[in-house]
């Protein structure tokens, strides 16, 4: 599981915003500050960001899914 002290590294190695690098992965701003705080995650997202971490993920990846998973829920709007 990823540190607070390594999120908010990468983050800021990154150049970005709270909202910028956390978006990315469906997290909100105060979120993400809560993360970086050292607050727990959930699994999943443990595991996405250590993925990501270590470049088995990246932001294409990242951005395929989000749009696979906003088809599939119009879909099932539908």
């Amino acid at each position: 599981m990823p540190t607070a002290h390594k999120l908010k590294w990468l983050r800021r190695k990154l150049k970005e915003n709270q909202t910028e690098f956390w978006s990315r992965f469906g997290v909100t701003q105060s979120q993400g500050s809560r993360f970086e705080q050292g607050m727990c995650m959930q699994s999943p997202l443990a595991i996405l960001l250590t993925l990501y971490i270590e470049s088995k993920v990246n932001d294409d990846d990242l951005m395929v899914a989000r749009q696979d998973s906003r088809l599939q829920n119009e879909r099932m709007a539908a």
